[in-house]
């Protein structure tokens, strides 16, 4: 464990960033990863469903968390929001294997 935060810290790889899509529709509240090979699926167009009741914040962190991409999301800045959608860069912690 010590060895692989050794490596991250001396790279920077410690920290990822991705865009994620959210979207509310009649069929429920999604988000979107874009343009990651394990999240957005085959062809592009993996949703992973979201609790209504839960922050965005929160539900993009339980996936990426669930995924074992991410420890911990730092934080979400929004890039584009309207009315069909929204679109963040989301910033979080690896997550480091021994």
């Amino acid at each position: 464990m010590v060895t692989a935060l050794a490596c991250c810290a001396i790279t920077r790889d410690l920290r990822g960033e991705l865009i994620v899509t959210g979207s509310e529709t009649r069929h429920g509240r999604g988000i979107h990863v874009c343009n990651d090979p394990l999240l957005s699926g085959i062809n592009s167009n993996l949703w992973f469903p979201l609790n209504p009741t839960e922050s965005w914040f929160s539900g993009i962190e339980r996936v990426l968390m669930m995924n074992g991409v991410a420890e911990n999301v730092v934080r979400i800045d929004s890039l584009r929001d309207c009315a069909a959608y929204h679109d963040w860069k989301v910033v979080y912690n690896r997550k480091v294997t021994h």
